[in-house]
């Protein structure tokens, strides 16, 4: 069995502990709860209940979610380490390959990838490797720096549209339909610059 095969095997047996502990400690909060119900009902029937079914009352109260919450804690990590052990092999083999980022190595669990990348570098697999949290990559020693993109030119605001220079023979008119200032040749018309409608000097006199 190479180095591979133990590391992978490690990760599987570690998940079976945690998968054994997990539903020992789900069995005794589930006892707890029976033994609480049961002295809860004997103490609602009876007024004398001695000081002992008390105390175990009381235990019984602060154990049984807190075993829960053990067993529900060990079961999650059982799945994490089951999961290590069973992609093991295929993160070290697509490293090998070329492949660097973290989302193609284990799309599925990236706590589980996390193990195994950890463990590969102690175990000395890839000398000199890092992982990249920002781009979210794994970095070997000669790797080139992944590609930035280019950042897209800003175009230069465009200017706020202003009305024609006077001509020498213009008169100033104000346009009647939007109110916008402009200038007609002296007895012609033309469109006004705000709202293109034609403006000529006889029909603003009028």
């Amino acid at each position: 069995m190479d180095l591979i095969e133990q590391n992978s095997k490690k990760f599987k047996d570690k998940g079976q502990q945690f998968f054994k502990w997990g539903l020992g400690c789900l069995g005794a909060a589930f006892l707890c709860f029976i033994l609480f119900m049961a002295i809860s009902g004997a103490s609602g029937s009876s007024e004398n209940i001695s000081s002992f079914a008390l105390g175990v009352f009381g235990i019984c109260f602060l154990l049984c979610p807190a075993l829960g919450g053990v067993g529900i804690w060990l079961l999650s990590q059982s799945s994490r380490h089951k999961t290590a052990g069973e992609i093991y092999r295929s993160v070290h083999d697509k490293i090998q390959q070329g492949a660097r980022s973290l989302h193609y190595l284990a799309p599925i669990n990236p706590s589980a990838l996390n193990m195994v990348l950890n463990d590969l570098l102690q175990a000395g697999f890839f000398p000199g490797a890092y992982i990249d949290p920002v781009n979210r990559r794994l970095v070997l020693p000669g790797d080139k720096p992944p590609m930035q993109p280019r950042p897209r030119p800003i175009a230069p605001p465009r200017p706020p549209a202003q009305p024609p220079r006077p001509a020498a023979n213009a008169v100033p008119v104000f346009c009647p339909h939007c109110g916008g200032k402009g200038f007609v040749p002296k007895g012609g018309s033309a469109l006004c610059a705000y709202c293109e409608m034609p403006v000529s000097a006889e029909t603003v006199k009028k």
